[in-house]
Formats: C-alpha cells, structure tokens, sequence
C-alpha cells in the first residue's frame, strides 16, 4: 500500500508537522470535474503532496481518497507544474497516518 522512505523535518516556516515521503495511488474529489487520478507524495498529520496531471485552483476544497479509507478534506493552499500541497481540514488520526505511511505494514 504505502512505501515510507524518509521523514522530512519542519523546517519551512508555513509547514506545522513533519511529513514522510510516501508514494501512494490516490484520487482526489473536486467540484464538478468528478475524481482526479494522481499520486501522494508527502504525508503529514496535518497535510499532503499531490501530483496529478488536472489543474486545481488554489483554495479550492477537495477530497483526498487512499485505499479503503474514507475522504479526507483538505484545501489546496499552493501549486506548481500540476504539484499540489493540501491542507486537511482536521488533523489525521494518528493510526490512520501510521496505515498510510506504511508504518503499520512493515
């Protein structure tokens, strides 16, 4: 499911929790433009990198779905060369970031 390679500190000054790389198959819900295909690249409690070849605009609130789990909310707070970083809503469950960071899979 999910391959965890590193954790990445908190070291820029709009990110507020470290996040750990991870290469997972996701779908993100938009508005009227149904789901977009795409990868996430970077994981956090409180975020995440998505790469996928549709245009998001930024602030616009979307859904983030991995696997079996249910949609995570989130807005994208900033974008370049179809890279997206989201913010979720609330935080992610502790458990739910370890499953999808692949902590509990090794």
């Amino acid at each position: 499911m999910a391959t965890a390679q590193k954790t990445i500190d908190a070291t820029d000054e709009t990110r507020t929790a470290p996040r750990t790389s991870v290469e997972l198959e996701a779908q993100l819900r938009y508005g009227a433009n149904g789901r977009i295909i795409g990868e996430v690249h970077d994981l956090s409690l409180t975020g995440f990198r998505f790469v996928a070849s549709a245009y998001l605009p930024i602030g616009a609130r979307v859904f983030l779905r991995v696997g079996g789990f249910r949609g995570i909310a989130a807005t994208v707070v900033h974008g370049r060369d179809q890279t997206y970083g989201c913010a979720v809503e609330r935080p992610l469950y502790p458990p739910t970031f370890r499953a999808l960071s692949g902590a509990l899979t090794r």
